[in-house]
Formats: structure tokens, sequence, C-alpha cells
């Protein structure tokens, strides 16, 4: 058997677009800054390409795991169809990943006893609470109900 893992991915979204199979995959994570632990992440995804050859099953017992550093935070079985085709894509959606601590993140995929691949990104600890004031302009560029126009403003003759 020879399959394996042409992309392994994390990112905050999976899009499968319905009419061309493509998929998408929406803010990559390279690495992370978190103001403070435990972060949850939201939404978190992870895509494996996987290709097998010629006289490879059709169908294979995969299974991945979530890690930071050496804990496991996420894993379970995956079973991998090739159908007819020579190639598969794995997607996974975890819906509330939380991150304990600064680390290193991996996301490993499996077959049998065998690891076909890792992506790994890290989880730095930030400096702490930022807050940043952002103005609300759009009241301001409004004239009070009861103003009167300036000279040179909504009068025309």
């Amino acid at each position: 058997m020879a399959v394996t893992a042409k992309l392994l991915l994390c990112g905050q979204t999976l899009i499968r677009d319905a009419d061309s199979n493509n998929v998408s995959v929406i803010n990559i994570y390279e690495g992370m800054i978190a103001q403070g632990f435990p972060l949850l992440m939201p939404w978190f995804s992870f895509l494996a390409i996987l290709e097998r050859e010629e006289g490879d099953p059709r169908v294979l017992e995969g299974r991945y795991d979530i890690r930071l550093g050496d804990t496991v935070l996420v894993a379970g079985p995956m079973r991998v169809d090739f159908q007819d085709k020579m190639r598969a894509r794995q997607m996974l959606r975890i819906a509330g990943l939380v991150i304990n601590a600064p680390g290193v993140v991996s996301a490993r995929f499996f077959i049998g006893p065998d690891e076909l691949g890792e992506y790994r990104f890290e989880v730095e600890r930030g400096a702490g609470p930022v807050a940043e004031v952002i103005p609300d302009n759009t009241a301001a560029n409004q004239p009070a109900p009861d103003a009167q126009p300036q000279a040179g403003q909504g009068q025309h003759h």
C-alpha cells in the first residue's frame, strides 16, 4: 500500500463548492498570538488530501488527532473512501477547540499505524488584553436635527 498525503492544512473554515466541488480554506493557521488562555477557537478545520496507487484498496480506515504538544485535544476515526478515484479529500470541522497554554498545535492523519503527515503551527502568549477604542464617526457626520444650515450649505438660489 502506498497511500500518501499530498496536502495537510488547518484553518478556520473549509468550504466545498457544490457546483465545482473545489475546496477553499479560509484563514489558514500559520501561527497565532493569544492574549490569554484558555483560548477558544470557535471553528477549527483540517483538510487532508490523500493519493493512492493503482491496486491500493478503495476504502481504508484512517484516523486523525489534534494535539497541543504531547497532549491530545481531539482524536477519532475517519474512513477514507476513494470511490473510483486515485485522490480523496478528508475534511474535519471542530466547533469549540480549546487551547489551554502556549505551544505547538499539530494535526496528524494516519492510515493504520502509519502517520501520513502532520500540519503544525505555534500558539504564542501575547502581552495581555489590548483595548482599542474605535470611534463611531457616522453620528459626527450628520447634522443635528434642529441645526440651521451654515453659509454656503444647503441653500441654493
